[in-house]
């Protein structure tokens, strides 16, 4: 089945992706620092509002949008002129808004003027397009090749605390270059179109209603990171900042699923098949579940040896707030599928921007009592809360188009067996405690593994018998 393809090509790269901070994750905290760290941490997170306009929720619309129409070749290049425009559109808006912020602000302006080039990647950005019409292929090997490029640029040019702007650069024109690589592959996929009958002002205003849930995204994404910069220090936000970062790499294997079922669901809702549709949300969501909680016991097993190996001297403490704000990755993996993908695809867009925005507002108050007294540590719990938060409030939006018991009737038997692999790594931990920190990582990492998958074989969740046979048909 090609959404299998699809998740292996996704997935081949997400290792990927998991593999390179292993190398990058030293070295810049070495070079750049903490406060380093922390200041592209904290200007990273202004402009994320800026590229959030730029994108004005045209991205998940646009990849929704193609794949309704990704059998009718005219209809299908008409909408892509449609959302580029918009997203000219809107990248133009942005960058106004952008310029006058320079004018007004006065500390960080160049670091802020660097950061800008994420504004310009976004407006040329189009790879929604390839997810819409499920060719993940175009865009896993454009971003092996350009991320590989940006590593080797990073170790050439990229040396001490000096070089912050560099790194800046080198990762805002990486993105650039890598989404201004895929326009070639369009030309055997898209026709030309009389630009008198692009209605790009439609697309502005659907767009629009996708714009709030990313809005509200990205506001709890970016928010701790400015609290922690403005009310505690940006050591306290590099700390939050390098956790967050080893937690979203984590995330991207698990949101490698929802970006593969999207447009598959998406195609099965315009079509009416609803049975279907709901069968590979309920698979995905075990699938998710088998790979979420076995990830967070080890990381909270490993976040001592980690945090010293991959952070050094300076972060110490580091380990506390990575261990805490690895448990959102459960609630993360499952809100991505029934928020982010069921949701919209179902036109609940406005459903999904309340449940974002009563987390926000609830974590919001909160953030402003206890991170100046907690910092880091505080942001982390108040992540956890919201993110929890958000999920139960999408699952009863949902109740009455999905049935709730099946989607989560299996998560026990993952929760049972990473609670073995835990007490099981525990006490090997406890016994070889005195070895370097790469052999207890090694030890528990390869250990955990194996209890966890015999764990499974015994109690054989069905979601895993059934991704098996799917993985068997392919290969034939």
């Amino acid at each position: 089945m090609k959404i299998v393809k699809n998740y292996l090509y996704t997935m081949s790269y997400q290792i990927f992706i998991f593999l390179v901070p292993v190398i990058t994750i030293p070295y810049i905290s070495r070079t750049i620092g903490t406060d380093g760290i922390g200041l592209n941490a904290y200007t990273s997170s202004i402009i994320s509002y800026f590229t959030l306009l730029a994108n004005y929720g045209l991205s998940l619309y646009g990849s929704r949008t193609i794949a309704f129409y990704r059998d009718e070749k005219y209809q299908m290049s008409k909408k892509f002129w449609e959302i580029v425009i918009a997203k000219i559109i809107m990248m133009a808006i942005s960058l106004i808004f952008f310029f006058i912020y320079l004018s007004i602000i006065s500390e960080y302006r160049y670091i802020l003027l660097l950061q800008g080039i994420q504004i310009l990647a976004t407006g040329i950005d189009i790879s929604w397009f390839f997810i819409g019409i499920e060719d993940f292929k175009s865009t896993v090997t454009r971003s092996f090749i350009v991320r590989i490029i940006s590593i080797v640029i990073i170790f050439l040019l990229v040396h001490d605390s000096q070089d912050l702007a560099k790194y800046i650069l080198i990762v805002g024109g990486s993105s650039f270059i890598g989404n201004l690589t895929l326009w070639p592959y369009t030309k055997q996929k898209i026709f030309r179109i009389d630009i008198k009958i692009v209605d790009f002002f439609s697309v502005l205003i659907a767009g629009g209603s996708l714009f709030l849930p990313a809005l509200t995204a990205t506001l709890f994404i970016s928010f701790n990171r400015i609290l922690l910069g403005s009310l505690s220090t940006f050591t306290q936000t590099s700390f939050f900042d390098n956790s967050d970062k080893v937690v979203r790499i984590f995330l991207s294997l698990l949101t490698a699923v929802g970006t593969v079922i999207f447009p598959r669901i998406a195609n099965h809702f315009k079509k009416g098949e609803l049975y279907q549709m709901n069968r590979y949300i309920e698979i995905s969501v075990s699938l998710v579940s088998c790979l979420s909680f076995p990830i967070v016991f080890g990381i909270i097993l490993v976040s001592d040896s980690f945090s010293r190996l991959f952070y050094g001297s300076n972060f110490a403490g580091i380990s506390i707030v990575l261990s805490i704000l690895s448990i959102e990755l459960i609630f993360m993996g499952w809100s991505q599928l029934i928020g982010q993908q069921y949701m919209i695809v179902i036109g609940k867009a406005k459903e999904l921007t309340i449940s974002m925005l009563s987390s926000f507002l609830i974590c919001s108050i909160a953030a402003f009592f206890l991170i100046p007294h907690y910092g880091a540590a505080a942001s982390a719990v108040i992540s956890v809360i919201g993110e929890a938060l958000m999920f139960l409030i999408q699952i009863y939006v949902v109740r009455k188009y999905i049935n709730i018991l099946n989607l989560f009737k299996e998560v026990w038997k993952y929760m049972l067996a990473s609670s073995v692999m835990f007490v099981f790594c525990l006490f090997l931990k406890g016994k070889f405690h005195f070895y370097s920190d790469v052999f207890q990582i090694l030890l528990i990492g390869f250990s955990g593994v194996a209890v966890y998958i015999l764990v499974l074989l015994l109690l054989k969740p069905k979601s895993i018998k059934t991704l098996w046979e799917l993985t068997r048909r392919i290969s034939k």
